[in-house]
């Protein structure tokens, strides 16, 4: 029986994709990136406090329609202008409201901007910038270690924060 080379060759591909990791950036790499665009993460912030509800941008593909709604043209083009500055694919934002009407101030606003995506559907890492009012009221923010080294440890499913400035945090979210 004869195997041929372009069966060897997936094989081989296969073996070879299959035992390299991919590993997600430092926590240091993310805090540089962030200080290098922090004008185009607040600015990103204060263009998705103005929707009036959570959502997420740009659609996932041509017919999705749905978290267009009330973004104008220009809005989009500045949010597609700034993620790619910031090397971000997706904003995933909650606003909550009820607060802001009786208060003359912007809503709050729950941004998530992934940075690092790795794995499948059903497991997998992903390292993103958040900002967040309430994040170290629900959960413990990790300050003198690497988040990486954390969760490579454990190997459990983890959510884990790092405090980058005010209300911005690295989140890591590994999903075994």
């Amino acid at each position: 029986m004869r195997i041929s080379q372009i069966t060897i060759l997936c094989i081989t591909g296969l073996f070879v994709s299959c035992g390299r990791s991919v590993n997600p950036p430092t926590d240091d790499e993310m805090i540089q990136h962030f200080y290098a665009h922090e004008s185009a993460f607040n600015q990103i912030k204060e263009l998705v406090s103005m929707r009036p509800n959570s959502s997420y941008y740009p659609p996932y593909h041509p017919n999705d329609t749905t978290c267009l709604a009330g973004i104008s043209i220009p809005t989009q083009q500045a949010l597609d202008s700034l993620l790619r500055e910031i090397k971000c694919k997706r904003i995933f934002y909650a606003v909550k409201t009820g607060r802001q009407e009786y208060e003359k101030e912007m809503p709050e606003v729950e941004l998530c901007l992934q940075y690092f995506v790795s794995g499948y559907s059903v497991g997998g890492t992903t390292k993103e910038f958040v900002h967040s009012t309430t994040v170290g009221k629900q959960f413990e923010v990790i300050e003198n270690r690497e988040l990486n080294n954390i969760y490579q440890e454990q190997y459990n499913d983890t959510i884990l924060y790092k405090s980058i400035n005010g209300n911005w945090f690295i989140r890591l979210i590994y999903d075994n």
